[in-house]
């Protein structure tokens, strides 16, 4: 299987935002039609047409009146008929984590466990209307962008189930092992040994479940677990280094440059320009 790519703000050529709309005509968009991922959240607001839409392997319908949630580092494509209208929100982890110490009530965290696709009448999709064309408008600023995107999350929530079980895939307890071991940087023949399998079968059966190793995922999770450290702590970067397994900083801040074009440092100072 071919690499799948990953992209992120700037090699999509965006400026880093923690909330952004995606044209579908946008020149720079990256090929929705083709297997990939990225390390942000995104969310397809469908207001009409139909096509498929594939998420980490399994075929969902695209329907007029719809949202599609693909959390980061979800492999999938958008295979959108002639005439379907909509956009995408693209949606950083970070943003999600500030609605939920900002409203601590909410589960927006439950909207980014899987993929969610909600399928709405013309009824309930008119509610979103007066959000779906704010958020639209090209003069809109950074701020007022993020409370019309955390408007449309909080009326989504009431769409899904949160207490809803993921199915005991190979995939998610994939997902789940890196959850619990990640900050370990295990290697891939310790992850075999925890599945009972030959680091060759294991690799092959991961590949073909996610579309990526085990070692790829890995390093996405600590990308994005060390960009939240960062965005919401003032731990220092040594600290930060040593909690995620790095010997030196060095070596943390070379990993994290390979794979986000960026240093920590440098990463830290663009979010509090956002900000």
């Amino acid at each position: 299987m071919n690499h799948i790519p990953t992209f992120n703000f700037r090699n999509i050529g965006r400026k880093e935002k923690l909330v952004d709309v995606l044209p579908w005509d946008y020149s720079n968009f990256y090929q929705t039609e083709k297997v990939h991922c990225h390390d942000y959240h995104e969310l397809f607001v469908i207001t009409s047409g139909s096509g498929v839409h594939q998420i980490d392997g399994i075929e969902h319908a695209i329907q007029s009146n719809s949202f599609h949630i693909v959390p980061n580092f979800f492999s999938h494509k958008f295979q959108r008929d002639p005439g379907t209208k909509g956009f995408t929100i693209a949606i950083q982890s970070i943003f999600i984590e500030q609605l939920c110490n900002f409203d601590k009530v909410s589960n927006y965290r439950a909207l980014f466990d899987k993929e969610h696709i909600i399928n709405l009448g013309a009824t309930h999709f008119n509610s979103f209307n007066f959000f779906v064309n704010e958020i639209q408008n090209e003069s809109i600023n950074d701020a007022y962008l993020q409370n019309i995107c955390a408007a449309i999350l909080l009326k989504l929530i009431t769409f899904i189930n949160p207490e809803t079980v993921i199915e005991n895939t190979f995939s998610s307890l994939v997902r789940k092992t890196l959850e619990l071991n990640y900050k370990k940087r295990l290697s891939n023949e310790q992850y075999a040994d925890m599945f009972n399998m030959t680091a060759i079968s294991f690799n092959l059966k991961v590949k073909k479940a996610t579309g990526k190793t085990m070692i790829q995922m890995q390093n996405e999770l600590l990308i994005s677990n060390i960009k939240r450290l960062l965005f919401n702590t003032d731990a220092n970067l040594k600290e930060i280094a040593f909690q995620f397994g790095f010997s030196d900083y060095a070596h943390f801040s070379n990993f994290f440059k390979k794979h986000t074009g960026n240093s920590p440092m440098g990463f830290k100072k663009d979010i509090q320009n956002i900000q």
